[in-house]
């Protein structure tokens, strides 16, 4: 009846075997083939348990894969991943930290929490058990070695050791002693590994540090290993290690993946999951890529430790560089201070002196990258094509050029004392005046940043603020006051007939030009500080003193080198593939190559929300085609595509200020919908989805939020509904303190409030619209007292009327879900609680004239189908669905006779999805489709 068609959740377990990535999500076994990263089978291996490690024998016939007391045999007929199948399922007494295969493959050693050892046969029976003499709990364990004579036991404990055994030294008790105590950490012992190539042991440990051993000695009496070096970069708990030929690898909770020598030296620090945490990590020879998975449900490749192409050069004659940059093909350009321009191809060439430009210059290069200009305090430019000059002009007034901004390739503008902007154009290498401006007033009356669409002049200046101007017109036609914070407007560029501005603030913002007037359609927050550019999905910033590569639509960081901050002179140049740097520092220029292909990681699976979801919407689009639209405690808005086993995300929002607690949309038009999030300070956004061929665009039209003063605690909206009433569009926000926002929502889609009733001085939990027979509109509420209300929607809108029509005690605590059907005068509610209850009404719905009275006629409960509050609620025709903690997905049958309901289960299924908050369902024909969400998402097919 259940069928899993697509999970995304942590990642607990990576193997790459055979250009293959075998990875453990849930209770499932994935495979994807490198590296066009297709999914060639996917196969449920454990029910309600999580898959912790993958082992192939050698020729790849069989796997063992487990996960706590679960074992399981998969066959693999020669060799071939997708015909593999679970053949043998064991449940052990004691929870696996280590599996081997020993004794070329015909035996199976495993390794206990409590430091024992056990050996079984290929049909798996039991051959023999040996336990360590130190009697403790592990954290992680380590099998060396192929045979049964020379297994070596690396055993982590949970009171800062790794413990070195050999089972084959075990006395008539069965108990072998304890050959070696290796005591560096100061803190549990996560995760252990070896490499038999190299000799090299390395554990890791919640004090934040990894230590490197040297085994030079294997003799059972005499042991001897030295200590390499102990390594501290992480910020939080390393959960995983792995050594490889020439480095080690180390990964944790913080998100960073980190590459050291065997000095300890740090390589390369990696920034993949999102900022969450990093639970598995995978690593193949012949590709030589690292894989590794996280809590955001990613699985990423990424090279160990691609190469960067490093110059230091220094202007001849002994010259001090003072302003540098970078042309088209990588040739820079140099301003010495005492004013020699030098020209790079090959090596360094005087181009010219300019004793005029000695105390003040400014260099611009133009977008095409293919000119520059210098400009100086009496007005003069100098305009070269690479090292050729092609005009030297001079301004009418002979004053100081405050600023100088190239807006393509044939225009510039200049800006001169008393705001004064002068637009120039090139043709036939001679210069042409257009048009003067008009700067408004401000303490630095110059532009920042300059971009141009079609005859509009954009400028951002060192306020935040972003003006539009239009040819033909002296000032700005429209202003975005204060667009980015006090810290200015650092870099503005046009892509699809939008204008996209950054700022040193971290925001990104995108606008359209709507009648002329410049109009802010969406934002979005970075986590860094100071931006200067966004190259096809490359954001470039500066954080302290680095200069940072990161990976926009992920946020992760992807290098990063020491250059002494923006402040100093540096330029960047880019192409589809690489990254040029060049900066000054210590009167040397340094230049930095990246081939971002190298250094970009390939998701086999993207990333999804890094904490917990708390509200999720469906959008059905066509057959197995739908639009997820998800929101939580990463504050993140995500527009995503469900589509043949795979989530696949369109875009994300960083606009909330706090956790996204509550969805919701209404449908406009046939390709046009109004979508609402709410959460965290009570924050309302209104947003426009538009649907064209297949093309998705999501606008931010309305960001509404209350102020309050310090004495009073923030609120947040929990719930969401949205009624059109005589065609206005109502919106109902039921908030964490009892009350209901009600607010009208005009055809721009602003919101306005019209009236606020009171639910009870309890959180609401639950809004739900009742719509249907002869005139019935209602509101249901619910909330943490366990109360139902009910509410006449045309009273509560319009005759601004705050009194309930009646309510009713459904549960002993909160109600948590809600899911109706009326029958003419009968409304059958399903309800779920705090109380683990399942609880289903049946009210009588008595109207006469305009008065509408409502009476419990019936119910119906179950404390006993789940174990832990109810998260989620679905009611059918003759079955309802109902999710909760307890990770439990149950169909329920039910039957409304003779004025009576009655349930009883039917099937259950248990969700890789830990902590549950809710359940969205969408019906196809005689297929349901299930999201159930929390710490990540799964969708179930259900044949009803």
């Amino acid at each position: 009846m259940f069928n899993s068609l697509c999970l995304q959740t942590d990642v607990t377990c990576i193997e790459i075997i055979d250009k293959h990535v075998f990875a453990g999500i849930g209770g499932f076994l994935h495979i994807y083939q490198l590296p066009n990263n297709n999914l060639i089978k996917r196969l449920k291996i454990f029910e309600g348990q999580k898959i912790y490690g993958i082992k192939p024998n050698l020729n790849l016939s069989k796997l063992i894969i487990f996960g706590g007391k679960h074992i399981s045999l998969t066959s693999c007929p020669q060799g071939n991943f997708e015909e593999i199948e679970k053949s043998t399922h064991h449940i052990l007494s004691d929870w696996i930290l280590a599996v081997k295969w020993i004794e070329n493959d015909n035996k199976i050693a495993t390794v206990f929490m409590h430091n024992k050892l056990t050996i079984w046969n290929k049909d798996f029976l039991k051959e023999i058990s040996v336990k360590c003499e130190e009697r403790c709990i592990l954290y992680s364990a380590h099998i060396c070695y192929d045979s049964h004579k020379e297994l070596l036991i690396l055993s982590g404990t949970v009171f800062s050791e790794v413990l070195l055994w050999k089972p084959l030294n075990s006395h008539e008790n069965k108990c072998s002693p304890v050959l070696k105590r290796l005591k560096e950490h100061n803190g549990v012992i996560f995760s252990i590994d070896y490499n038999p190539d190299n000799g090299l042991i390395c554990a890791t440990s919640d004090d934040r540090s990894a230590v490197l051993w040297k085994m030079t000695s294997t003799n059972p009496q005499d042991i001897q290993i030295n200590k390499l070096c102990q390594v501290y970069e992480h910020l939080a708990r390393i959960f995983r290690c792995l050594i490889l030929k020439e480095c080690f690898i180390t990964v944790g909770e913080d998100s960073l993946i980190i590459v050291w020598d065997f000095n300890g030296s740090l390589l390369r620090k990696i920034e993949t999951h999102q900022g969450g945490a990093v639970w598995s990590l995978g690593y193949n020879k012949n590709l030589d890529v690292i894989c590794s998975g996280g809590n955001d449900g990613a699985i990423t490749t990424f090279r160990v430790n691609p190469k960067v192409v490093k110059d230091y050069s220094s202007l001849p004659n002994r010259e001090i560089p003072k302003i540098v940059g970078l042309l088209r093909a990588g040739n820079m350009i140099c301003l010495s201070e005492k004013a020699v321009l030098y020209y790079h191809d090959v090596i360094w060439q005087e181009v010219a002196r300019y004793p005029d430009l000695q105390k003040y210059c400014i260099l611009q290069i133009s977008p095409c990258k293919r000119l520059f200009a210098l400009a100086g305090f009496d007005g003069q430019i100098y305009i070269y094509r690479e090292n050729h000059l092609i005009n030297k002009f001079f301004l009418q007034h002979k004053s100081r050029i405050f600023a100088f901004h190239w807006l393509d390739c044939n225009r510039f503008l200049v800006t001169q004392k008393d705001g004064i902007l002068i637009l120039y154009f090139i043709f036939n290498n001679t210069i042409n005046f257009i048009q003067s401006f008009i700067f408004p007033s401000s303490k630095e009356r110059w532009p920042t940043c300059a971009c141009a669409l079609n005859d509009h002049i954009i400028l951002g200046d060192r306020k935040g603020n972003i003006y539009n101007f239009k040819i033909g017109h002296e000032s700005p036609i429209n202003t975005q006051k204060k667009s980015h914070s006090y810290l200015g407007v650092t870099y503005l560029y046009f892509e699809n007939n939008l204008i996209i501005s950054l700022g040193r603030d971290g925001f990104i913002k995108r606008y359209k030009l709507s009648n002329n007037n410049l109009e802010c359609i969406d934002s979005n927050k970075t986590k860094f500080s100071w931006l200067v550019g966004l190259e096809n999905n490359l954001l470039l910033s500066f954080s302290g003193d680095n200069f940072v590569v990161s990976d926009f639509k992920f946020q992760r960081i992807l290098f990063e080198t020491k250059c002494g901050g923006g402040h100093r002179s540096w330029d960047y140049v880019t192409n589809s593939k690489s990254i040029i740097f060049s900066f000054i520092k210590q009167k040397i220029i340094h230049t930095c190559q990246l081939n971002m292909e190298d250094f970009m990681p390939k998701d086999v699976i993207e990333g999804f929300h890094v904490r917990e979801i708390n509200a999720l919407k469906v959008l059905k689009l066509s057959e197995d085609y739908h639009l997820v639209i998800s929101g939580g405690e990463d504050t993140i808005l995500r527009l995503s595509i469900a589509q043949f086993n795979r989530i696949k995300i369109l875009e994300t929002f960083k606009i909330h200020l706090s956790s996204i607690r509550a969805i919701n949309y209404y449908k406009l038009n046939i390709n046009k919908y109004l979508l609402i999030t709410a959460g965290g300070r009570a924050q309302i956004i209104c947003w426009q989805i538009e649907i064209q061929d297949e093309k998705i665009s999501c606008i931010e039209k309305c960001n509404f939020y209350e102020s309050v003063s310090q004495e009073e605690g923030e609120t947040r909206i929990m719930h969401l509904c949205i009624a059109n009433i005589h065609e206005q569009l109502y919106l109902f926000a039921g908030r964490s303190d009892g009350l209901i926002k009600i607010f009208s929502i005009s055809t721009d889609m602003n919101l306005k409030l019209e009236n606020s009733i009171s639910h009870s001085n309890h959180c609401i939990s639950n809004l739900a619209l009742i719509k249907g027979g002869v005139n019935i509109d209602l509101l249901a509420s619910m909330a943490t007292d366990g109360n139902l209300k009910f509410w006449s929607i045309s009273d509560i809108c319009y005759n601004q009327s705050n009194e309930a029509l009646n309510f009713f005690k459904i549960h002993q605590s909160g109600i948590t879900s809600f899911s109706y059907i009326l029958k003419d005068d009968r409304l059958i509610t399903l309800t779920g609680g705090d109380d683990n209850c399942i609880s289903l009404t049946l009210f009588g719905i008595h109207k006469q004239n305009s008065f509408i009275s409502l009476a419990k006629i019936n119910v119906d409960q179950n404390f006993a189908i789940h174990c832990a509050q109810i998260t989620g609620a679905f009611l059918l025709n003759g079955y309802f669905i109902t999710s909760s903690i307890d990770q439990r997905i149950v169909i329920s049958k039910w039957l409304y006779k003779d004025n009576e309901v009655k349930f009883s289960m039917l099937e259950k299924y248990d969700t890789a999805i830990a902590d549950p908050q809710g359940l969205e369902a969408i019906l196809d024909k005689r297929s349901l489709y299930l999201y159930i969400f929390g710490n990540g998402i799964e969708c179930v097919k259900v044949n009803i």
